[in-house]
């Protein structure tokens, strides 16, 4: 998802990492255990990991799982001595985009902001 270019927002927008591309479709959330170690997620039961992990094709619980999961996701960006230096949610639509949790919504650009301040 992209912002929308027709609408002008005052706000800069900001930028958000890309962490999966939608082409992956459906394994789309297979992908997501592949880029993001368990241990630095927070809000996330193993065994939803575990049943993403294992991909659509091996459980009747994939989709809801990753509905699930996608919403209530912290990953934690760590430094070198393991302290947290950033928490990030993710935007899913067809791709999943790595938002910094502080970031807000805005519904005229459809895109992210840093709050006002």
């Amino acid at each position: 998802m992209l912002p929308n270019s027709e609408i002008k927002c005052t706000r800069e927008l900001q930028h958000c990492d890309l962490l999966v591309d939608g082409c992956n479709g459906i394994y789309v959330a297979q992908a997501f255990t592949y880029r993001v170690d368990m241990a630095h997620l927070e809000g996330v039961d193993p065994e939803d990991w575990n049943i993403l992990r294992k991909g659509p094709d091996d459980s009747e619980h994939y989709f809801e799982t990753w509905q699930e999961v996608s919403q209530n996701a912290v990953i934690l960006a760590r430094n070198d001595n393991d302290a947290i230096v950033g928490r990030y949610r993710l935007d899913v639509n067809d791709d999943v985009f790595l938002i910094p949790a502080e970031f807000e919504w805005c519904d005229e650009c459809e895109w992210y902001h840093k709050p006002l301040e």
